[in-house]
This record gives C-alpha cells, structure tokens and sequence, in this order.
C-alpha cells in the first residue's frame, strides 16, 4: 500500500443545464421562426432544404455539448479509478 491518502468523498461531476442551452428549445424556435416568415412573408422553402437547414443547425447546437460530455466523461473516470484504488 502506498501512503498516499485517497479522498473518499470525491463525487462524480454533474452539470446543470439551464433553460436556454437547451438545443431542442433553440431547434424549434429556429423551426417557428422560418413557420412565421413563411405565412407572414410569403417565402416558400422547399421542404428538403428545410431539412437541411435543421440538421446543420442540430450539429451547430450539438457541438459544445460533446465537448462538454468528453470533459465529463474524463473527470467521471478519474473519480472512479480513484475509488477504486482505495
């Protein structure tokens, strides 16, 4: 055994997420947005480029979120090796 003293009370990291980095929250207002200036404007989208438009909008939105979760993940597996060594 080595004498190092190990922490036993390390917790594995949580995030909170508040309401607005929530993506599907910013997805559909982008959705409404276009719904609007549709009926209001008249501009008609093809409904393929819509599809589009939304799914490079869900990876732009999406993207600091896994960089988040790799963070996460890191720090999670710290704390179990550290557990694990006790």
């Amino acid at each position: 055994m080595s004498d190092e003293t190990i922490d036993t009370n390390t917790t594995i990291p949580s995030t909170v997420t508040v309401w607005y980095k929530n993506i599907t929250l910013w997805t559909n207002v982008v959705t409404v947005g276009a719904l609007i200036l549709t009926h209001n404007f008249g501009v008609a989208i093809d409904p393929q480029i819509q599809t589009g438009i939304l799914a490079v909008i869900n990876i732009i939105l999406r993207v600091p979120s896994m960089a988040v979760t790799k963070a996460r993940a890191k720090s999670r597996n710290m704390a179990i090796k550290a557990k694990m060594i006790k």
